[in-house]
């Protein structure tokens, strides 16, 4: 489930401030918002692609996972890197909450 704020278009022409995410994504999807808050846990079904654009900034509101048997593609660049955080830092760290899934991202250097 994303639930997009009111007013806010879907189709791409302009980008909400921020997105609320959480629950099975079963078709392909992609987060492209200035903030994604993960307000429950979120399960890729097998095949899905979760797309995430860059300078998305990925904020877990609680001890929430990203799990399934999924693709996470998630390619920032350096102008607009792609941010995974917690609104609780001193909890738990982001590496605990991404699991089993296929992820793609590639890691660009400054030059």
């Amino acid at each position: 489930r994303v639930d997009l704020p009111a007013g806010a278009a879907a189709d791409g022409r302009s980008r909400p401030a921020l997105l609320q995410a959480g629950g099975p994504i079963t078709t392909d999807t992609v987060w492209d918002a200035d903030t994604v808050r993960v307000t429950e846990d979120v399960f890729l079904g097998d095949g899905v692609t979760l797309a995430i654009s860059p300078g998305v900034r990925v904020e877990f509101q609680g001890y929430y996972a990203l799990r399934g048997a999924g693709r996470l593609l998630a390619i920032g660049t350096p102008e607009a890197p792609i941010e995974f955080t917690s609104a609780h830092p001193e909890l738990f760290a982001i590496c605990q909450l991404i699991e089993d899934l296929k992820v793609e991202s590639k890691l660009t250097e400054r030059i």
